[in-house]
């Protein structure tokens, strides 16, 4: 680096108020953006907040590179550089894990700054070409962190959801250019067109920032809800719109599969709620959700049709199994009524198979048999 250098040069302050600009605009930006008043959607805000005052300061340290000595330029380009690097992690990696602890708050983050700060100031003093090996070591940690976040955007199965596999690409392209950059430092030799063209990755790395953050979120509100469209919010089975929905588009999807539909309700309900009140209905109905869930086929569609009215559709199915899976679910209920501590209750249920294909004629079917086990004396299983 070269002493004589000058604080500021044309290219030095255009890029560095560029990045700085860019840097207020997003804090402002996201200061008063509305997200939902929940405690994750809260505190991505206030990690991409955090994220842009990092790039405001690094944008304000950049300027100094020909005058502070080359160990401290390259130490505090490291405090200001990595937790921007971790502050996207955490972003990402809330998406789908709103629990997940923020990295400032954890002494990790914070011993491999210092300490990845200590090797680069320490060969910025002792080795020639120090500005490009430190900014490659620099850089190897960043796009370490930036690839482990942009993973966090798989979902737990590997598929990618709504648009996420292109903010995905953006950050491993990125990551990419952070390797690149580096290598060619050995290749010019004008002072203010090398740091030029660190400002100039640093003003391509806010936009970047900015734009898919603002996607992140936004997919991540779809995704909410969507999610909250299609289900009931007190027991999470799909809602009767989108389980009658989906039910149809599967019969008619001519795929020939066998489908068997149950439709069960709770017995005497309406006491239980009489007897014991309103809350201790709602965790009858959530335990009732939760149970035949657990007991159903796998790729069964659960749904809640209302009040306590239930409904399963099991695919690869007919009556037979309907019948078996009804009696698993009553098996399971009989045993959870042995605990004292809860509210014992049955269910009655309806099943059929689909022998014409038709949905409309199936839930006819299927609730003509939960009504004739009810007429039987109740907690029946009635195939037809």
């Amino acid at each position: 680096m070269s002493p004589e250098s000058p604080l500021f040069g044309t290219y030095q302050i255009a890029f560095c108020l560029s990045v700085l600009v860019a840097s207020i605009g997003s804090i402002l930006f996201f200061s008063f953006m509305r997200l939902p008043k929940k405690q994750y959607a809260q505190r991505i805000k206030y990690h991409t907040i955090l994220i842009y005052m990092l790039f405001a300061l690094n944008s304000l340290v950049s300027p100094w590179l020909g005058v502070l000595h080359p160990s401290i330029y390259i130490a505090l380009s490291v405090f200001t550089l990595l937790p921007i690097c971790y502050g996207i992690y955490f972003v990402f990696a809330s998406v789908d894990n709103p629990e997940s602890p923020s990295p400032f708050v954890k002494p990790f983050m914070w011993i491999n700054t210092a300490l990845l700060a200590l090797l680069c100031a320490i060969l910025a003093d002792q080795i020639e070409h120090s500005f490009g090996i430190t900014r490659l070591l620099i850089n190897i940690n960043c796009a370490a962190v930036i690839i482990a976040g942009a993973n966090k955007l798989y979902k737990p199965d590997g598929t990618t959801g709504h648009g996420r596999l292109t903010v995905i690409r953006l950050y491993y392209g990125l990551c990419a250019v952070m390797l690149i950059v580096p290598l060619l430092f050995h290749l010019v030799t004008d002072f203010a067109l090398t740091q030029s063209l660190v400002l100039l990755i640093m003003a391509f790395l806010i936009h970047l920032t900015f734009g898919s953050i603002c996607a992140v979120i936004l997919i991540q509100q779809i995704e909410i809800n969507f999610k909250e469209s299609i289900t009931d919010g007190q027991t999470q089975l799909l809602n009767r719109r989108y389980f009658l929905d989906k039910a149809s588009r599967l019969l008619s999807s001519g795929d020939n599969k066998n489908y068997a539909l149950i439709i069960c309700d709770l017995d005497h309900f309406k006491q239980i709620n009489d007897t014991y009140g309103h809350g201790v209905g709602d965790q009858v109905i959530a335990q009732f959700a939760s149970l035949m869930c657990n007991t159903s086929p796998a790729k069964s569609l659960c749904a809640r049709l209302g009040g306590e009215e239930f409904a399963l559709l099991i695919p690869d199915s007919k009556a037979d199994l309907a019948l078996e899976t009804a009696l698993n679910i009553q098996r399971q209920l009989a045993t959870q009524n042995k605990d004292k501590t809860q509210v014992a209750f049955t269910a009655s249920f309806g099943a059929t198979d689909n022998t014409n294909k038709n949905l409309s004629q199936m839930l006819t079917k299927a609730d003509n048999a939960l009504y004739e086990a009810k007429s039987q004396g109740r907690n029946r299983i009635v195939v037809v």
